[in-house]
């Protein structure tokens, strides 16, 4: 059910006819108007809950829908109410409700920038200059639109109040509105004189630096917020801010997953069988990697150290290697011969431990030697 009856809002009961209801509206409308009750402020919220009411009781669908349910499915929440009174002056009388009076802060526009980063820039972290073009207060009018010397006068229009006041006769009878001053945009003064650097605009072009800090760790396209970096504000309006977009390029020897920092290295078959010691290039150098006899493919070892660090962070993580283990696609007659002796020892075709094994050791050793 609604936070509270719409019909006693209202006040009529609830087979009360549309006539009924829009003479309730009327009246209670006059009673809780804004304009009548300036020094209320509870007047306003008593005027939302009644343009409510009336705005679901006057149509019959949604009228026929809160009978039923006692809510409307497209209506606001009553704690939610129209947004303020601007929605309500809309509504009814077509028009906005007014500004206050005097010039209006703007706050000024958000900036985007990027910065590309290497994997070793990730390890350490990095400091960037970012050099960029951004909107600042202007220097010769000092953010007032005139050309110095010639100050805003005061508006002819609305006597520098920046609103003027419409009586208009609606269906509440005549109802007193204080509008923007479309003259002077409700800044209550004009501008006789533009400042010639910034042609009234208050603001000018200018080129900046700005330096980021970028945390070690940061992946790609991660976004740095900087706040106040951004255009100026207008009439005191808070500065925009700057929104940084980090790239790291794209190292072909390294894939960055969920689970960290990927490598792969491919080896032979008589190194995976047999073991061996190897020199690999990581992120900022060479480092060695223990491939344990009987190594399979697809196995991978985690190097401890050589990975990349939580953003923020110091203490490097684990860089994985997977082993690849690299098949020939062409074999000379006397790699064949070899690669078919050593399958009859598998096969134990072979006389005599001693001679399979010496016959091993002499295959891994020419082998590698073999192009």
């Amino acid at each position: 059910m609604a936070a509270q009856d719409y019909y006693e809002l209202l006040g009529v009961p609830r087979d009360a006819s549309p006539d009924e209801i829009k003479s309730a509206f009327r009246r209670l409308a006059r009673k809780y108007h804004p304009d009548v009750n300036p020094d209320d402020p509870s007047a306003e919220e008593k005027f939302k809950q009644i343009a409510e009411a009336y705005a679901v009781l006057s149509d019959p669908a949604k009228q026929q829908e809160y009978d039923r349910f006692g809510v409307v499915s497209d209506m606001p929440r009553p704690d939610a109410g129209f947004g303020g009174v601007a929605d309500l002056f809309e509504m009814f009388f077509g028009v906005g409700a007014p500004r206050k009076a005097g010039p209006q802060p703007e706050p000024g526009r958000d900036l985007e920038a990027s910065v590309t980063l290497t994997l070793k820039d990730v390890v350490t972290g990095a400091r960037r200059t970012l050099e960029f073009e951004r909107m600042e207060t202007c220097s010769e009018c000092n953010g007032s639109g005139a050309e110095p010397g010639t100050p805003p006068q005061t508006c002819s229009e609305c006597g520098g109040a920046g609103v003027v006041v419409h009586v208009t006769t609606t269906f509440l009878g005549q109802v007193r509105r204080t509008m923007t001053c479309g003259h002077c945009h409700g800044e209550g003064r004009v501008i006789t004189r533009k400042c010639r650097n910034c042609n009234g605009r208050k603001l000018e072009k200018k080129h900046t630096r700005v330096e980021v800090r970028i945390p070690a760790g940061i992946d790609d396209g991660a976004v740095l917020h900087l706040p106040s970096q951004g255009d100026d504000g207008i009439n005191g309006g808070r500065p925009g801010d700057l929104y940084v977009r980090v790239h790291v390029q794209r190292d072909p020897r390294f894939t960055r997953d969920e689970r960290g920092l990927l490598t792969q290295v491919n080896i032979t078959y008589p190194q995976a069988a047999l073991g061996a010691s190897l020199l690999l290039e990581g992120i900022d150098g060479e480092f060695e990697l223990i491939i344990p006899p009987g190594t399979q493919p697809g196995q991978e070892f985690r190097v401890r150290g050589q990975g990349l660090p939580p953003v923020g962070g110091v203490e490097r993580g684990d860089l994985r290697v997977r082993v690849n283990v690299a098949v020939p696609k062409s074999l000379t007659e006397y790699q064949k011969q070899l690669l078919e002796n050593l399958q009859r020892t598998f096969e134990g075709k072979e006389d005599g431990a001693a001679k399979s094994s010496g016959f091993l050791q002499e295959f891994l050793r020419d082998i590698k030697k073999k192009p």
